[in-house]
């Protein structure tokens, strides 16, 4: 997405876990939209859902910010 503002591009990210949905949807302005999903792994109802829009000049950083997030939770996995 960051290399080609301008065109649109979507990215879904799975996960080994379940219950963990992130998309991400470049549009023509440059702007993306994101959208998550995190459910309980137990059966209950609990869910936590919401959006966010970014200019894809933020794309770096939350990349980066991702990648730090993914580390902590598997070093925390045991």
């Amino acid at each position: 997405m960051y290399a080609q503002v301008g065109s649109p591009h979507e990215a879904v990210l799975s996960c080994h876990e379940p219950g963990i949905y992130v998309r991400l949807a470049s549009n023509s302005l440059g702007q993306v939209e994101g959208t998550y999903e995190f459910e309980n792994e137990d059966g209950s109802l609990a869910k936590l859902a919401g959006s966010f829009q970014v200019d894809q000049s933020y794309l770096p950083a939350l990349a980066a910010s991702t990648q730090e997030l993914i580390v902590l939770l598997s070093e925390n996995v045991a």
